[in-house]
């Protein structure tokens, strides 16, 4: 099968995707995660790397976020999109903007699910433009936890727009290379027909790794991440009034979506811990977030839905003993009993139990910290890079245009087995 990317050095990679950028004090492009640190590892293997996403100047920053440091990576600002009626509502234009823009592309990369792809994903096909997914979280469980939080009346909207993103994934996967964050992601995109491939994501540069050891009594504990139901948030509050008698700290850092931190502080009140949780709000990705790494005593992560979260490999990385779930690409991350332990996802009792012993078990603790060590090397920027061009540069016509997918069937019920699932 002949490589489409036989020289990458000479290709112009476009990565299209929703993840909204802000315009900081200085003026320069920056988002909250570790997206621009993704990029500019991705760089130095192509001629060009241009980023497509949109601008939300109307959003707060934090101080201290990085911008894009590659010399070759080049920004085109969509317009504000951030929520489902933005991107639905403006898509003809962002549509028209990259038909200006695609001239010399010689290969898109496409996040999914993303509220942009039931548009972008029939428009490549159509302009036959060589493309490829990235499947981040799951399709099934992201959904189902984003509409339980909507409020009664707007959930058959929901599970409307969610229908449709999961159908346009499921077309966009067709005879086409998938880098999927996860193996049970892997397995979804090929029951829809791609060629899909396993890649955890990874965030660190191997600069950046800096563990350093910990003693006495794990008291603090930090969790990193966006603030909403996905993230197993409701439970964690849940398991730590459980856990009384252990004196715990909880510091809770990352972006809330809608007033998420306001009704996880009220259900923190009516369990009795809400001293004991400390919402910090968005931390930058970068020294900030890293001495938060440094300073705290055990990291979790009680997600109910998820693709290969970044933090886990990060909390390994400065020396933390990790406690999760074995939701979505998890457990490729976490080898239970050796490399972190993982709990039931939306079990409280289950992640308390967890919590509980690793808390507990000073060896345990330490067993796990010096297993995950082992693996930190593979987990990092450089490591992801070089596999993520190695799979385009052997991918061939799995990312060569393909026919155009059917159209899009009318939405009805899409709860069946995941390889046939809408």
């Amino acid at each position: 099968m002949r490589p489409l990317l036989e020289d990458p050095s000479k290709a112009t990679l476009a990565i299209l995707r929703l993840e909204c950028f802000v315009p900081d004090a200085a003026g320069r492009l920056v988002n909250e995660g570790g997206f621009t640190g993704l990029v500019d590892s991705l760089a130095p293997h192509f001629k060009r790397v241009e980023v497509v996403a949109p601008v939300v100047s109307r959003l707060e920053v934090s101080e201290g976020l990085r911008g894009f440091r590659a010399p070759n990576v080049t920004f085109r600002a969509l317009p504000d999109m951030k929520g489902l009626a933005r991107a639905w509502g403006r898509a003809p234009k962002a549509l028209s903007l990259l038909e200006r823009w695609s001239a010399d592309w010689d290969l898109v990369n496409l996040r999914a699910p993303d509220n942009l792809l039931p548009f972008s994903a029939p428009w490549l096909r159509r302009r036959g433009i060589p493309h490829y997914l990235q499947l981040v979280s799951h399709p099934f469980d992201a959904g189902d936890a984003a509409i339980s939080q909507l409020p009664g009346p707007a959930r058959p909207l929901g599970e409307l727009a969610w229908r449709l993103q999961r159908r346009a994934i499921r077309a966009a996967c067709k005879g086409r290379l998938c880098i999927a964050h996860g193996e049970s992601l892997a397995d979804i995109a090929s029951g829809w027909g791609a060629d899909a491939v396993n890649l955890p994501s990874g965030s660190l540069s191997r600069a950046w790794i800096d563990p350093r050891p910990r003693t006495g009594a794990a008291r603090k504990l930090l969790f990193v991440g966006r603030l909403n139901a996905e993230k197993g948030l409701d439970q964690l509050v849940d398991a730590l009034a459980l856990l009384e008698d252990l004196d715990l700290e909880v510091t809770v850092a990352g972006w809330p979506t809608g007033d998420f931190d306001r009704r996880l502080m009220a259900r923190a009140a009516r369990a009795g811990v809400a001293e004991r949780l400390d919402l910090r709000g968005p931390v930058p990705h970068g020294p900030e977030l890293f001495d938060l790494y440094r300073e705290h005593d055990l990291f979790v992560l009680p997600s109910v839905s998820e693709g290969t979260p970044r933090v886990i490999g990060e909390a390994m990385a400065f020396g933390l003993p990790v406690v999760s779930t074995t939701a979505g690409g998890i457990p490729d991350l976490v080898d239970h009993g050796r490399t972190g332990l993982l709990a039931e996802p939306g079990s409280a009792p289950a992640l308390a139990a967890e919590l509980r012993r690793v808390i507990e078990g000073d060896r345990l603790r330490a067993s796990l910290v010096e297993a995950a060590a082992a693996t930190v090397d593979e987990r990092t920027l450089e490591h992801k890079a070089a596999r993520h061009v190695a799979l385009l540069s052997g991918a061939g016509s799995s990312i060569e245009a393909a026919p155009m997918a059917a159209p899009m069937a009318a939405p009805g019920s899409d709860r069946q087995a995941h390889g046939g699932a809408a």
